[in-house]
């Protein structure tokens, strides 16, 4: 028994013949053939090529989605970081403009107070005109007190003013603001 075999043979159909031929005198005995048919590989036949082209079609749509997707992730944090920027600025001015419009405030009212003062320690003036110039600096210090808190807020939201921790009588405190 003789064995025949072929390798790397291409998918295809084909017929083997086989000849006996008699030794000696070439002298051909008997022939046969044999009908064979070699299918391709399963990884090139065209249900797998199908496959490879709808996979690769679906790897290429799936890195454009996610390229897209992270380009808008992107976007979307540059424009929150702009957004973020412009309000910082915008509240910067905005306590930049209440702390101007406050020493605009507070500079009148200090040269209001204090001839106000002096006019007050002076004894010559008739009492009703005193005790309307006490109303008018009570106003104007009260008006003062209340600039000097909008200027500490400001320096508080800038971080500037530390907080001073000490002891007092709040009942002298008390009765001085009622």
């Amino acid at each position: 028994e003789q064995i025949a075999s072929f390798s790397k043979v291409p998918a295809g159909k084909y017929d083997f013949r086989l000849r006996e031929v008699q030794p000696y005198t070439d002298t051909i005995l008997d022939e046969g053939h044999l009908l064979i048919t070699i299918k391709p590989a399963p990884w090139l036949s065209w249900p797998a090529i199908l496959f490879y082209i709808i996979l690769g079609g679906l790897s290429v749509w799936l890195f454009i989605t996610s390229r897209i997707k992270s380009k808008e992730s992107k976007l979307r944090l540059s424009v929150a970081e702009q957004k973020s920027e412009l309000e910082h600025r915008t509240n910067e001015m905005n306590k930049s403009f209440f702390a101007n419009i406050a020493h605009e405030f507070r500079n009148p009212l200090t040269i209001i107070s204090g001839p106000l003062a002096s006019l007050l320690k002076d004894g010559d003036i008739p009492p009703d005109a005193h005790k309307k110039l006490l109303s008018i600096s009570a106003s104007a210090n009260s008006m003062l007190r209340l600039i000097d808190q909008m200027l500490d807020f400001n320096q508080l939201e800038m971080d500037v003013l530390r907080l001073c921790v000490g002891e007092h009588d709040i009942t002298h405190e008390i009765t001085r603001v009622l």
